[in-house]
C-alpha cells in the first residue's frame, strides 16, 4: 500500500542500506519522488473542532492523546539544494514580481534540531532518550497524492472527508520555500537517481 505511484520495477533496500546510498551519492542535488507514512500529528485546536472534540485524536486514560490516523504522502521535491540559496532566490523572485526596489536578503536561521551531514541530504538527530535517527532533508515541490489510514485500514472517501475537517489548513511557507524532513524509517519507497527503490524495515 502507498507505493503504487512508483510503478517501474524496483529493488529493495533496508533503511541502513538506503542511508549508505544517501551518504555516498555522487549527484547530491537531484529531483526525487517518494512515499512516506507518518502519524498524523497536526490537528486543529479542540475549540475549533466540531463539538470541541476530536474523535481521531482521543484522550486515552493515563496515556494522554493518541492519534488514530496515519498519513501516506506521495511527494516530489529536490534533495541536495542549499536552503539559504533557495530562500534568497525565492525572495528575489517575489521582489521582482511585486516591483519592490527595496529588496533585502532575508535572514537565514540555523536549524533548530539535528545536525546536517555535510555533502549529503541527511540530517542526524539524537533525541532526549538517546536514540539516533537519520532524516532526509528536501525542498518540497508538490504533493502528488495523500491517503489516510484509520485504525490500520485505508480510510474510505467518506472517512477521509471527515478527517479533513479536523486538520488545519496548510500555511504557505514564510520565506517562500518549504523545507521538509522525513525520518528514513518512515519512507516506504523512493525514486533516487532515476531508480525506484522499495524501503523495508
Amino acid at each position: 500500500m502507498g507505493s503504487n505511484r512508483i510503478r517501474s520495477e524496483r529493488r529493495t533496500m533496508t533503511i541502513d542500506q538506503l542511508k549508505e546510498v544517501l551518504l555516498t551519492l555522487k549527484r547530491t542535488c537531484q529531483i526525487v519522488s517518494f512515499v512516506a507514512k507518518t502519524e498524523l500529528k497536526k490537528w486543529k485546536p479542540l475549540k475549533s473542532c466540531p463539538d470541541n472534540e476530536n474523535p481521531y485524536f482521543p484522550l486515552i486514560k493515563g496515556k494522554g492523546r493518541k492519534t488514530r490516523v496515519h498519513k501516506i504522502s506521495h511527494l516530489n521535491g529536490m534533495i541536495g539544494a542549499k536552503y539559504g540559496s533557495c530562500v534568497e532566490r525565492a525572495a528575489e523572485r517575489k521582489a521582482i514580481r511585486h516591483g519592490d526596489d527595496s529588496f533585502t536578503m532575508p535572514e537565514i536561521s540555523p536549524r533548530k534540531w539535528g545536525e546536517r551531514i555535510e555533502g549529503t541530504p541527511l540530517v542526524r538527530h539524537e533525541n532526549k532518550a538517546g536514540e539516533v535517527h537519520h532524516y532526509l532533508e528536501y525542498l518540497h515541490v508538490r504533493t502528488l497524492e495523500q491517503q489516510f489510514i484509520l485504525d490500520g485500514e485505508l480510510a474510505t472517501p467518506e472517512e477521509t472527508e471527515d478527517i479533513k475537517k479536523y486538520i488545519p489548513e496548510h500555511e504557505a511557507p514564510s520565506k517562500g520555500v518549504e523545507w521538509r524532513n522525513f525520518r528514513l524509517d518512515h519512507l516506504e519507497s523512493i525514486k533516487l537517481s532515476g531508480e525506484p527503490i522499495e524501503v523495508r524495515s
